[in-house]
């Protein structure tokens, strides 16, 4: 920590991309489609008071997974499934998977597999919709070598980027089980205020970026203190997608799944000091959506992004006793 003037100035060496958070129908058939991807539930968090439960999801194979073991806000790479009280019993209740006009927002959730063909047949058939990248059939790509990246549907209809590890074949002795939550994709409208916000503000590096079609794409996140990770095994990156051209309309482009229709909920960055951190945001003027000790939660806060994505700040409480159950 040091001084910039009075303010205290947070290490945001020390922060992580905590986890992706989206909304559910039926927690038992969502939690089961995961599963078979090798997540693991790691922290169950009931909310009977208001009327919702929250699922943490991770990959936590020891050994293998980078916050393998380790507690729920020291890890990077973790999905939230929040599930509303009786939406699995109502049939009319949809989700917005934010890739159907006009609520185009958040795009996917990226995994880093060993075999994408092999990973596939362990999810459940009935769930699952494979969505084509190429003119190749699916039987084409599943059985070359070549095939790198597939997206599946889950059972809420999000999408669900496969990649392979570079220079891994198709073979029947790959196993599931060391895969990576590798990054949430999310569009933007107007790549010069995203890029350094997320730089400046949230302390990102960009550690890529793609041309391709008319977008660019642009992978963001936290060194981690191993700059030297391959980018598809890192934890825990945010995809920021900018369609060409999207820059010159007018106001607000994107939907950020709070708004109605619901469906992704938010971004959630563990920091070393939740105080220092948001006084820190205070002075950088971000917008926000609920302060630290604005309304009943006093843990947790969230601001903005320049298209309005929400931005979940957490209590590391490995580094720093949090404020309250967080």
């Amino acid at each position: 920590m040091s001084n910039m003037g009075n303010l205290r100035v947070p290490d945001p060496s020390k922060w992580k991309m905590n986890h992706t958070m989206i909304r559910v129908k039926d927690p038992a058939r969502s939690i089961a489609f995961y599963r078979a991807l090798g997540f693991s539930l790691i922290e169950k968090l009931p909310m009977p008071g208001s009327k919702f439960d929250l699922y943490f999801l991770g990959f936590d194979v020891q050994g293998k997974s980078p916050s393998a073991g380790k507690l729920r806000s020291d890890r990077q790479g973790l999905l939230e499934l929040t599930h509303n009280y009786g939406t699995e019993l109502n049939e009319t209740y949809t989700v917005s998977n934010g890739n159907e006009a006009p609520y185009l927002g958040f795009q996917h959730i990226g995994i880093t597999v060993d075999d994408v063909g092999r990973t596939i047949t362990n999810l459940p058939g009935h769930s699952i919709k494979v969505l084509e990248r190429s003119k190749e059939s699916q039987a084409q790509r599943l059985a070359s070598d070549h095939s790198r990246q597939v997206i599946v549907m889950d059972p809420d209809g999000y999408y669900v980027e496969l990649n392979s590890r570079l220079g891994t074949p198709i073979s029947a002795s790959s196993t599931v089980g060391y895969n990576c939550f590798n990054s949430t994709g999310l569009r933007i409208k107007d790549p010069r205020m995203s890029l350094p916000w997320y730089s400046d503000i949230l302390g990102m590096s960009i550690l890529q970026q793609v041309e391709c079609n008319g977008c660019s794409m642009y992978w963001l996140g936290y060194l981690d203190n191993d700059p030297e990770r391959q980018l598809l095994e890192r934890e825990g990156m945010v995809k920021l997608i900018w369609i060409h051209g999207t820059e010159l309309k007018e106001g607000k482009v994107y939907h950020n799944g709070n708004d109605q229709p619901q469906g992704f909920g938010h971004l959630a960055l563990a920091v070393d000091d939740i105080t220092a951190a948001c006084e820190y945001f205070e002075a950088k003027n971000v917008k926000w959506k609920k302060r630290l000790m604005d309304g009943r939660l006093k843990s947790i806060a969230f601001i903005l992004d320049p298209d309005e994505y929400w931005i979940e700040i957490i209590q590391n409480a490995r580094i720093k006793e949090p404020l309250g159950v967080q």
